[in-house]
C-alpha cells in the first residue's frame, strides 16, 4: 500500500502554532496510521464532506473503507469518529465504517470552534494528545483541532465544494494561507 503522508517540521509547528497541520496526505487512504500510533495517537476523528466523500455524497471508496478497517483490525485505531458540520443523513457512510460515534453540530457547537472539539473529546473520553483530526479544510478542520490540542492531518479535498465556498473562493484563500505559513514546503498540490 502506498503511503504518502508528509510530516511537517516541528520548528514550523512551533513557529506557527495552530495555523499548519502536523501532517499532509494526498487522501485518507494514504494516512499512515502506524506513524500516528508510534506518536501515541489511538483516537481518530475524520471529517466527512470532501475528506471521505465528495460534498453531499454517501458512498465511500473501497480503498478508504479497506484502509480504515485494516487500521482498526491491527489495533492502530481504538476510536473512529466522524465529525461534520452537516445535518444530513450519514447512514451509508456509517454502515460502511461502523464508527464509534458521529458528531454533528449541536446548537452553537460546530467546527472550527475549539469548544466543539473539546466536547467531542469529552464525549469520547479521549485526551487531545492521543487524538488526530483528519480533514480537508485548513480553517474548519485543522485550525480548530490544533487549538484544542489535537494532532492534525490535512488531506487533498475530494470533489467540488459547496456553492458558497466556491463563490467566496475559500480554497484559494486556504492555499494562499498554507503557502504563507509553509513557503518552502514541497506539498503545494492543494
Amino acid at each position: 500500500m502506498i503511503r504518502a503522508m508528509h510530516v511537517i517540521a516541528p520548528e514550523l509547528l512551533a513557529q506557527h502554532d495552530y495555523k499548519i497541520p502536523d501532517y499532509i496526505a494526498s487522501s485518507v487512504q494514504t494516512v499512515d496510521f502506524e506513524v500516528l500510533a508510534q506518536r501515541g495517537i489511538r483516537h481518530v476523528l475524520v471529517d466527512v464532506d470532501n475528506t471521505l466523500v465528495s460534498f453531499g455524497g454517501s458512498r465511500l471508496g473501497a480503498e478508504e473503507i479497506r484502509h480504515l478497517r485494516q487500521a482498526r483490525r491491527q489495533g492502530l485505531i481504538e476510536t473512529l469518529a466522524l465529525v461534520t458540520n452537516s445535518w444530513r443523513n450519514l447512514s451509508g457512510i456509517t454502515a460502511a465504517l461502523a464508527p464509534t460515534r458521529v458528531f454533528q453540530p449541536h446548537g452553537l457547537l460546530f467546527k472550527p470552534r475549539q469548544a466543539y472539539y473539546l466536547s467531542v473529546l469529552r464525549a469520547l473520553g479521549c485526551r487531545p494528545e492521543e487524538t488526530v483530526m483528519i480533514g480537508d479544510r485548513l480553517v474548519q478542520d485543522i485550525w480548530g483541532a490544533r487549538r484544542a490540542g489535537l494532532a492534525t492531518v490535512l488531506v487533498k479535498p475530494l470533489g467540488q465544494d459547496l456553492w458558497i465556498d466556491r463563490l467566496l473562493a475559500t480554497r484559494w484563500h486556504e492555499r494562499r494561507l498554507l503557502r504563507h505559513y509553509l513557503p518552502h514546503h514541497p506539498e503545494h498540490w492543494f
